[in-house]
């Protein structure tokens, strides 16, 4: 994930500006996506927000929790957040991936 633009590249990033990755990363933590604190399952948003690498099992947690919710896409930016989920799935089949900021 990298914060200078709002698009999905088709070379295996995503990229998301700073407000952008501040959002997506509140809508996981409400999903169950990612979490704070010392354990659980997903993301720990700190890796989110301090460019880190995200492991395979990781991305397979978040992406768990997420299909677990039933929530909705975010608010206002659905195709994206549809496009960021699918990048983490595909991430967890291939290495995990590097939050660049």
């Amino acid at each position: 994930m990298r914060t200078t633009q709002n698009e999905k590249q088709c070379d295996g990033t995503f990229r998301l500006d700073r407000p952008a990755v501040i959002a997506f990363t509140d809508h996981m933590l409400a999903t169950g996506m990612a979490y704070n604190g010392p354990a659980g399952l997903g993301i720990p948003a700190e890796k989110l927000m301090a460019g880190r690498f995200i492991t395979p099992r990781e991305c397979r947690q978040a992406t768990a929790q997420w299909r677990k919710s039933g929530a909705q896409p975010l608010a206002g930016d659905a195709d994206r957040w549809e496009h960021w989920v699918h990048f983490i799935e595909v991430a967890a089949k291939h290495g995990g991936f590097e939050v660049a900021i």
